[in-house]
């Protein structure tokens, strides 16, 4: 469940990584996902890759070629 509420981190996104488990994966440099919230996974120009989640949120974030295996695989595990 996920309540849609925001919160402020002292911590770069680098230090949320490693804190984090492996429920969650580092889409690109502003992003950090949870397993539970993919829906989809776009596949988009130049290889790229789009993800779609349960939360609203207005960007889209992109997945680039380099990390799209990793993401394949990451999801492959759930």
């Amino acid at each position: 469940n996920f309540s849609g509420e925001t919160y402020t981190l002292d911590e770069t996104l680098e230090k949320m990584e490693t804190l984090c488990t492996s429920h969650f994966f580092r889409a690109n440099r502003q992003h950090l996902i949870n397993r539970k919230a993919v829906l989809e996974v776009i596949q988009h120009f130049g290889r790229k890759h789009i993800l779609k989640i349960s939360v609203p949120y207005s960007e889209e974030i992109i997945i680039s070629k380099e990390k799209a295996p990793a993401l394949m695989e990451w999801l492959k595990t759930f």
